[in-house]
């Protein structure tokens, strides 16, 4: 016959009655514990404990931040960062100049405002980090890039040739794009490609050039190898004498 748990003054050690009592017992504190939480309201999080939002780097931001005047003249209030060249003049607005324009406040994209000089070209160069959609604003250009490889693909084999022939590789390895635009005409440069840009009109020429990269970084090629030093320049540029790679590399960006 089972006992009751009652019928004893004392709790038995060891025994169902003294785990069920224990068992109620951390119930009971349990369930105290959970209803005082539950009332509780919760604590405020410090400040600075989460990083800001995208949303927060743009409401900190004017309204005039978002609005620019790429085209006016140098002295005339113009947004960006100014450079001069021999072929004429880079007018620069990146994430440098503009927060508005970086990742952080959800944009991540850049301007270059290119002015060229009748008959100049702005020299080869790449943008590391963009693809680059070119507008002209004034003036006839002609936007030349080169794919990848820069060396056109061997010439197919003969027709004679067996069918079984290893294929060469693509005819459009190392392929020319050149494209002459006209005034509110665009044309586009994949990213980190070799291009150049020629104003082939008498009035000088003028481009807005926009990059899908708030940082999409600008290196001349030929400066770049002049940069390297010792045999690396006359080498990359065709096995020069040390006299020619001194006379191309002396004016700066070539």
């Amino acid at each position: 016959m089972a006992r009751r748990c009652d019928a004893h003054p004392r709790p038995h050690r060891g025994g169902a009655c003294s785990y069920g009592r224990v068992a109620l017992t951390l119930a009971l504190l349990l369930h105290t514990s959970v209803e005082a939480a539950a009332a509780s309201p919760s604590p405020s999080p410090p400040a600075g404990v989460f990083p800001p939002t995208t949303a927060t780097a743009r409401g900190a931001l004017p309204a005039t931040a978002w609005a620019f005047k790429p085209t006016q003249a140098d002295g005339a209030g113009v947004a960006g960062t100014t450079v001069a060249f021999p072929f004429g003049s880079l007018t620069l607005g990146s994430a440098a100049e503009f927060p508005a324009l970086s990742s952080s406040a959800g944009v991540d994209l850049a301007y270059i405002l290119v002015r060229i000089h009748p008959g100049a070209v702005a020299p080869a160069h790449v943008h590391p980090r963009a693809a680059e959609l070119a507008f002209v604003l004034a003036g006839t250009v002609e936007v030349a890039w080169v794919d990848e490889f820069g060396t056109p693909a061997p010439p197919p084999p003969p027709s004679s040739s067996p069918p079984s022939s290893p294929a060469r590789g693509p005819r459009s390895a190392g392929r020319r794009v050149a494209n002459r635009l006209g005034p509110h005409e665009a044309g586009v440069v994949p990213r980190a490609l070799p291009h150049s840009v020629a104003c082939v009109s008498p009035g000088g020429c003028v481009v807005l050039a926009v990059l899908n990269a708030g940082d999409p970084g600008t290196a001349f090629l030929a400066s770049s190898v002049c940069a390297m030093g010792g045999r690396h320049p006359g080498g990359a540029l065709g096995n020069l004498t040390a006299p020619a790679v001194a006379a191309l590399c002396a004016g700066g960006v070539v």
